[in-house]
């Protein structure tokens, strides 16, 4: 499956593709993000949407 991560303003970050992930309900426990939706994408595929809750900016996270 396709995880798309967005920042909190909906402005894609990353994309990841995890061949062993197949359903939802393996994702718990999410902390500063949520879960935006499921889309498909022009192939017909579902792909995940994580959208982060604050508004982080990314090079804020680099200096970790």
């Amino acid at each position: 499956m396709i995880i798309k991560i967005e920042d909190y303003f909906g402005n894609d970050m990353c994309e990841l593709h995890i061949k062993t992930f197949t359903d939802l309900c393996q994702i718990d426990n999410l902390i500063d993000c949520n879960i935006a939706d499921v889309d498909i994408d022009d192939d017909g595929k579902e792909y995940l949407r994580i959208q982060m809750d604050t508004r982080v900016k990314v090079n804020q996270l680099n200096q970790d």
